[in-house]
This record gives structure tokens, C-alpha cells and sequence, in this order.
């Protein structure tokens, strides 16, 4: 999140939520290892991770949030947004391998 006013914004605690998404199943997810509260001061960011595990193909929703206290306005800041993101089947690669004519010699052309 990103503090983009123009004084600091004092224990600020982020929040996601898997708002909709079949793909999402059992919204199994990881909480980020900084959880804050932090402090931003004007023009300053700090980066938080959560990670989602998907059991289907789909969309899937998400909202964030964020509140904090600003001083210079003696009052509890808010800001949020919100993305769908697809779901698609991971790849899977399948080879094989023929070899022909039969058994050779060693030494010998094939």
C-alpha cells in the first residue's frame, strides 16, 4: 500500500478477503508475515504478500482494505480496492520417447 497524502498515516493494518470464487474452494490461504500495524509517512510504501491456493479453474475475487489513524486529521483513514483474477489449469507436459530399429551393437549405425 502506498501512503499518498500528504502526511503520515499512523498504525495501518492491511486486510484481503476472497470475496467470490468457486475456483478458491476452501480459500486456503497464507496470512503475510508483516501483518502491521506500520507507519507510512507521506509518499512512503510497504509491500504485504498473502498467498491463496486455487482447487478449480475460474475467477476468483478479491478485496483489499486498509485503515490507519491520520494525526493532521485527527481521524481514522480508510482506503480499499478490489480485482477478479482467472484461474486457469496449470500446463502439464507429456513426453515419450521410440527408438527403432531394435537392439544394436555397440559401435554400430544406426
Amino acid at each position: 500500500m502506498t501512503n499518498v497524502g500528504t502526511s503520515v498515516a499512523d498504525a495501518v493494518v492491511p486486510r484481503v478477503e476472497a470475496t467470490s470464487g468457486a475456483a478458491l474452494g476452501s480459500r486456503r490461504f497464507r496470512a503475510p508475515l508483516r501483518r502491521g500495524p506500520v507507519n507510512l509517512a507521506a509518499g512512503s510504501a510497504q509491500t504485504f504478500t498473502w498467498r491463496w491456493s486455487a482447487n478449480a479453474v475460474g475467477t476468483a475475487a478479491f478485496t483489499a482494505t486498509a485503515s490507519g489513524y491520520s494525526p493532521a486529521l485527527s481521524a481514522t483513514v480508510l482506503g480499499d480496492g478490489s480485482v477478479a483474477v482467472d484461474i486457469i489449469a496449470p500446463v502439464v507436459l507429456v513426453g515419450s520417447l521410440v527408438v527403432f530399429p531394435g537392439p544394436r551393437r555397440a559401435g554400430s549405425h544406426l
